[in-house]
């Protein structure tokens, strides 16, 4: 199975970085990954104590559109997974030390501030993610794509 990951500079992206726009832009619409996954540090989208971050939803929602499968990122000291937003899951993966509350939106899949971490298992068919807790073991888990 193959599957292509591309890390981001979201701090640059905040800032206008166009260089940066165009390289990720590029590299979406040359994959030919069966699966793409695009990781940042800070969330577009999330219900934690920094909230919905406006520049990046406008700057990198629209490349990631129906091209990227998950975006995952950390910042948020807590566990979310909300989407499909355009197609594309996003997952705040923050909560490996410190914990802070999150709340649930709309978008919201699965929410939790516990310490913890996600496992994604990849197979042709499919993306499945499992909700680790550190202390306790898998506390969610749910098949997040399928493809034929």
């Amino acid at each position: 199975t193959e599957i292509q990951f591309i890390f981001i500079d979201t701090d640059r992206l905040i800032t206008g970085d166009a260089e940066q726009l165009d390289w990720i832009d590029n590299q979406l619409t040359d994959s030919t990954a069966r699966w793409i996954i695009v990781a940042g540090h800070k969330p577009l989208y999330s219900y934690g104590s920094h909230g919905f971050n406006g520049t990046l939803i406008y700057r990198l929602q629209p490349l990631l559109d129906n091209r990227a499968d998950i975006y995952i990122a950390g910042h948020e000291h807590d566990m979310q997974i909300l989407g499909p937003i355009n197609n594309v899951y996003h997952m705040v993966n923050g909560s490996a030390g410190e914990t802070r509350n999150t709340d649930v939106g709309p978008e919201t899949i699965f929410a939790a501030s516990r310490n913890g971490f996600m496992v994604f298992l990849f197979s042709y068919n499919q993306i499945i993610c499992n909700v680790v807790e550190s202390s306790t073991g898998i506390i969610y888990s749910q098949i997040l794509k399928e493809k034929n």
